[in-house]
């Protein structure tokens, strides 16, 4: 992970270096109690890579499989979130980062929790709760989720969350939009995709799956 350089010329014109590294030991530090919420750990476990990338601005994080490799071959997962929402409560920063920590341990057991329009099935509504979430259905599955008050306790007396670590996040910048598409793509969880004209709507069921029609989000 690269630094962020705050431009800043002293009358020596050495430029002042803003690190993240202190923001990275923070979320990692998240992470560890996170494992520590996973009840009986039956041995199964997953190697990640805590990350901190724009790649996907427009959420607040995410759980990536084997998406990093050493040089040896050896895979690795990641979990990470965007700077663009380090400007979050480090409590809220917490719930997102043990909600990826329930789709990692899902993915370390082999269970597919999520499809690839983000529908979050019941396997990740049992594992998110196990781990102290509340989980809320919504178009997306059981996507949202917030801290129950029995893990928002244990978060604010046991991990404290240090705020300082979080001083520092990347402005949220307005990007030029193309026009929208006339077409949208509807997804079932096994991933066939049908597209239709946009006011449309799908009301149908995969004779795959046995799952309905789902709105792609991009």
């Amino acid at each position: 992970m690269g630094k962020v350089t705050k431009v800043h010329k002293n009358k020596s014109g050495v430029i002042k270096q803003e690190s993240l590294v202190g923001t990275l030991k923070e979320v990692e530090r998240i992470l560890r109690f996170a494992n520590k919420l996973i009840p009986n750990n039956d041995g199964s476990h997953i190697e990640l890579v805590p990350h901190i990338s724009s790649t996907k601005a427009s959420c607040y994080g995410w759980f990536s499989e084997n998406s990093w490799s050493t040089r040896e071959g050896e895979l690795k997962s990641e979990i990470a979130i965007p700077p663009e929402h380090l400007d979050r409560s480090p409590e809220e920063i917490t719930e997102t980062l043990i909600h990826e920590t329930a789709h990692a341990w899902n993915s370390a057991r082999g269970i597919k929790d999520c499809s690839s329009n983000q529908y979050h099935n019941k396997k990740f509504k049992e594992t998110a709760e196990s781990l102290g979430l509340v989980t809320e259905k919504t178009k997306l599955g059981y996507s949202l989720t917030n801290l129950s008050e029995p893990l928002r306790k244990k978060i604010n007396t046991q991990l404290k969350p240090d705020t300082a670590k979080f001083n520092l996040f990347k402005l949220k910048r307005d990007k030029d939009k193309n026009p929208p598409s006339k077409r949208l793509v509807w997804i079932c969880e096994c991933g066939i995709k049908i597209s239709l004209a946009r006011g449309k709507v799908l009301d149908a069921t995969c004779n795959v799956c046995n799952t309905k029609f789902q709105l792609e989000v991009k």
